[in-house]
């Protein structure tokens, strides 16, 4: 009983002191906003490449953009594209959709893939010492897809649970 009663006094002390401020502490002064600047390079391939450093951390978050999302789903296959980006990281023709996941999570990665309206993305996170060999998997699931017939099933399965039901 004692301990609830000194909770409760130390709670009322804490509200009562915050009552009493009555205006709001003087603003700090204004900072100039350090935004890194962006270096932009066309590949021969005719890929783009925007490359923003920030050398704080240890850490590169990579995306690659394809600029088509849902907008060119056909007529009556909403959904087609986000489907579609969805199962790049469900196996390719040299890994298992297994062996994705814990290839990428023994190097502490984050592999990613989705569709909106107006993009596809392949995305990464990912220290930047094991760049390279998380680079390997984002290359892999780009350019050797399989779509195997059960997790094209079970990626319809669940974009049905998560469609809401009419009545």
């Amino acid at each position: 009983m004692k301990r609830f009663v000194v909770v409760a006094l130390l709670a009322l002390s804490s509200f009562a002191q915050v009552a009493e401020q009555t205006t709001p502490p003087a603003p700090s002064a204004p900072r100039q906003p350090q935004i890194p600047t962006a270096v932009e390079k066309t590949l021969a391939n005719g890929l783009r490449v925007v490359v923003v450093e920030t050398h704080n951390v240890p850490l590169v978050s990579a995306r690659l953009v394809i600029k088509t999302g849902g907008e060119a789903d056909p007529a009556g296959h909403g959904g087609l594209a986000d489907t579609t980006a969805s199962l790049l990281t469900k196996g390719t023709t040299t890994k298992s959709a297994e062996a994705i996941a814990q290839g990428v999570e023994a190097l502490g990665a984050l592999l990613t893939s989705g569709a909106g309206f107006d993009a596809s993305n392949v995305d990464l996170n990912v220290m930047s010492p094991k760049l390279p060999e998380a680079m390997a998997f984002v290359a892999d699931v780009v350019r050797r897809p399989t779509f195997k017939k059960d997790e094209v099933e079970r990626q319809k399965e669940r974009r049905a649970q998560r469609r809401p039901q009419r009545s």
